[in-house]
């Protein structure tokens, strides 16, 4: 561990969070390096965000980016590619984003649509205490699922 403030630089890193609350989500791309994702690009009202490791992947960074990311490769091992796993959140509105997770433990966020309630987009740092052997500042994506409906489990 290090002697970094990592609640001051998650304020920092995070403070455009609340500026894609509201908006539609367009378009989802991955910036990948060899096998680690690297980058995930959200597009939503016409404005492009990005959610990365910040230091060395300790805690996640979300910003609105001034320049939309250009897909295709950029070397035979990297590039920026669609990301089908969240395809089923494409035009819906974005609801709430929360942080999860701390510094070396998961730190990421969780984003909420309307009219899905039983789904989220999430996306962490990969360190979570269960990140795969040789990965380190990249991320892992996810969908959460989730019941409300005792009969439903």
């Amino acid at each position: 561990m290090s002697s970094y403030n990592y609640s001051e630089l998650t304020l920092q890193k995070t403070a455009d969070l609340p500026k894609i609350v509201g908006l539609s989500l367009e378009k989802v791309l991955v910036n990948y390096v060899a096998d680690e994702i690297n980058v995930l690009y959200l597009k939503a009202g016409g404005r492009w965000f990005a959610a990365q490791p910040e230091i060395g992947g300790e805690i996640l960074g979300f910003r609105e980016l001034g320049v939309s990311p250009i897909e295709g490769a950029t070397s035979d091992v990297s590039g920026i590619m669609n990301c089908a796993l969240f395809e089923r959140f494409t035009g819906a509105k974005v609801t709430a984003v929360r942080q999860m997770g701390e510094a070396w433990n998961g730190h990421g966020f969780e984003v909420s649509f309307y009219g899905i309630v039983d789904h989220t987009l999430l996306v962490q740092s990969i360190h979570t205490g269960s990140e795969a052997e040789d990965y380190s500042d990249c991320l892992r994506l996810g969908v959460g699922s989730y019941v409300h409906v005792a009969n439903s489990i």
